[in-house]
Order: C-alpha cells, then sequence, then structure tokens
C-alpha cells in the first residue's frame, strides 16, 4: 500500500461493533492451549443446512451472535479433506481441532465459496495445504499451528480477511496469498519454512504486519501485485528478507533486518518506498555501515545524532532507504491485546484491517522514529 494512500481502507469502511458470545483473548498463546480430542471422519458442509450435528456441529445457530461450532475433533485426512465447508453464508467457527495425516495430496481444512468463518486453534499438520480457501470472504485464522504441510495457509481469490497470531514451522511455504484483497497478515511467527510469505499475481490491499520470519530462503516476496503495506516485521537468519518482483505501491518501515546480507531486493516496480519520511524513518539493517552524527530531512544539520543514519541505505538499483534506522525499531504490535468475538471477526476482514489501516496512518503522522 502507497503510504500517502494507506487511510484509504479506513476512510471507506463502517465499523461497526457488535456483542458475540464466543470471546478469543488475542494475547493468549497457542502452545498454551489444550485440548482433548474425540476422533471424527472427514466432514463435508455444503450449503446451509449441512451445519448439523451428523457434520460436526456442536452448537451454535449460524448468527454472528451465535455462530456454528465445530469443535474438539481429531480427523485422520488421508482419504479427504478433514473438514470441507463449501458454498455458505452462515457464521461458523471451527476451533480446537486436530488435522492430520493427508499426505501431500490433500487438505487438512478447505473452505470453498464460504463466508463468516473463522478458524481458531486449530492444529494441520502433515497436508498438501493446511487450510486452503477458495473464492471466500470474511475468513478469519487465529492461534493456530500449520507444521510440515506444502504450504501453511493458502489463500486464493480471498477477501477481507485476517490471518493473526499463528505459528508456522517447517512448511515448504507459511503463508500463499493469490489473486486476492484486504488481507491482512499480522502477528505470526514463521520458522524454518523454505519460504515465508507469498504474495502474488494482482493481490492488492495486503497489510503484513508485526510478523517474526526466521530461517526462510525468502522471507517474504510480493510479486505482480500492488497496493501492499510491509511494517514492523522482525527478518531474523533468511537467505533473501524481502523481494519485491515487478510489484508497485508497496511501502516498507520499521522493519528489522537483522541478515548481514542479501537484506531485500526490489526488481523496480514503480511507487515503492522504503521509509517513512523524516523523523518517522525506515528500517533498521543489520549491514548498514553508516553513522549518526546529524539531523534533519537532509541530514544536514550536524550538532548531534537523531536515531537515523546520514547516509541512505541503497536496496536496489535506483531505490533507497533514505532514513535508515539505527537500532531496531521496537514492536507496537498492530493489532491491541483486546478480546474480540466472532462477529468482529465475521464483520471485519474489513473492520480490523480498517483498524490497521488507522493505526498504519496515526503512527505516520504522529509518532516519531525511535530515539538515538
Amino acid at each position: 500500500m502507497h503510504r500517502r494512500g494507506a487511510s484509504w481502507i479506513a476512510c471507506c469502511v463502517v465499523v461497526v461493533v457488535v456483542t458475540a458470545t464466543y470471546d478469543l483473548e488475542i494475547g493468549d498463546s497457542v502452545a498454551a492451549v489444550k485440548f482433548a480430542y474425540s476422533l471424527h471422519s472427514p466432514i463435508l458442509i455444503d450449503g446451509n443446512r449441512g451445519f448439523n450435528a451428523t457434520n460436526g456441529v456442536v452448537g451454535g445457530s449460524g448468527t454472528l451472535r451465535s455462530p456454528y461450532v465445530i469443535e474438539g475433533w481429531e480427523i485422520d485426512a488421508a482419504a479427504s479433506p478433514g473438514i470441507w465447508v463449501q458454498n455458505t453464508t452462515s457464521a461458523f467457527v471451527i476451533r480446537d481441532v486436530y488435522v492430520h495425516s493427508a499426505s501431500q495430496s490433500n487438505i487438512g481444512i478447505l473452505l470453498l465459496d464460504s463466508s463468516n468463518g473463522w478458524v481458531d486453534r486449530a492444529e494441520l499438520v502433515g497436508s498438501s495445504f493446511g487450510l486452503r480457501a477458495i473464492e471466500s470472504a470474511r475468513i478469519n485464522v487465529s492461534q493456530s499451528t500449520f507444521s510440515n504441510n506444502t504450504e501453511g495457509i493458502f489463500l486464493d481469490t480471498a477477501t477481507w480477511s485476517l490471518v493473526y497470531a499463528n505459528d508456522f514451522l517447517g512448511n515448504w511455504e507459511g503463508l500463499h496469498i493469490f489473486m486476492s484483497s484486504n488481507i491482512s497478515l499480522t502477528g505470526n511467527v514463521l520458522s524454518n519454512n523454505l519460504g515465508g510469505i507469498e504474495v502474488e499475481t494482482e493481490s492488492t490491499g495486503i497489510v503484513i504486519a508485526d510478523n517474526s520470519i526466521r530461517n526462510s530462503l525468502v522471507g517474504v516476496s510480493v510479486a505482480y501485485s500492488n497496493n501492499a503495506t510491509v511494517i514492523e516485521n522482525n527478518f531474523t537468519q533468511d537467505r533473501v528478507g524481502l523481494f519485491l518482483d515487478s510489484s508497485t505501491r508497496v511501502a516498507v518501515y520499521h522493519n528489522n533486518f537483522m541478515n548481514k546480507s542479501n537484506q531485500a531486493y526490489d526488481s523496480g516496480g514503480q511507487f515503492n518506498t522504503w521509509d517513512n519520511g523524516y523523523p518517522s524513518g525506515g528500517n533498521y539493517w543489520g549491514n548498514y555501515s553508516g553513522v549518526d552524527r546529524c539531523s534533519g530531512p537532509n541530514q544536514s544539520t550536524c550538532n548531534g545524532p537523531d536515531g537515523i543514519g546520514d547516509t541512505p541505505y541503497p536496496v536496489w538499483v535506483g531505490d533507497a532507504d533514505r532514513y535508515p534506522l539505527m537500532r531496531p525499531y521496537p514492536s507496537q504490535g498492530a493489532i491491541p491485546s483486546t478480546p474480540i468475538g466472532l462477529a468482529l471477526a465475521a464483520i471485519a476482514g474489513a473492520i480490523v484491517l480498517a483498524a490497521v489501516a488507522g493505526v498504519l496512518v496515526l503512527r505516520r503522522r504522529k509518532k516519531g522514529r525511535p530515539g538515538p
């Protein structure tokens, strides 16, 4: 997302707050949740009438205040997708489930042409796709673990969705966004995946914020897409931290690139920016060799440091971070740690993205760079 146009989401979305019966404390740890699962055969729900006890529904009525609940199941997905929901509009939550054994030819959870769904505290192991959402909207995934899958999460032509506070470990690729719009990826931990986060093919309105990405071949790649924001992420021991490939209007700032080489590349897309102006600053680069003796927009007032390097950090031919940070940027948290309910999740791919956009705008206008 281009930094001068970041407020468009907040301006265009009407935020409605509805009290929900199912609350999730955002600050909870995935590992802290333990559950005694019951065995269940693979679940197929086709249409709203498919939400019934035979298909693993244990409660709810399908409204925002009382979503259908699929909960507590251990499912062997060797023969078919573990949980398959398609052609639905009723609100639902899939929580505290363990789906496994899908090998590399099947899917843990498949959401096809569905909306108003939340996957929470799921454990998805050893599948072609841990979770795949196709042509679906307002799908939120939180506090779940994705390990040893070909792809942890694949959002395919999805809209207004949130992926928050999940763990991705040992997947071929952690998060894959394809031809999707208005997606927020925040507060996730991605470790030892071959690829961390990939955004590609005409995706737009993507926010990648406050994620920890470690030991990947490529931490984050944004290819043939536009209007993305990459903010407050930590890149550690990745072969390449961030790669922008033929993408436009991507804003990159307040990230920590801890590697000593191969921090970031930009193939030359138009209107990409690598800092947030002065005094907010740009990114921290582990191999930046500049000094900090001066201050001001041109770093020409040399009567003391300001926490910003005096010379730009070159990213690629013609691109640079004009205001490299001298110290790692402290995480502010892209979304506050407060209880939210399914109603917020169901209507709030839009709501959360508006909140994220508002936070980005406020930080640009009101917050400075970290102190020297």
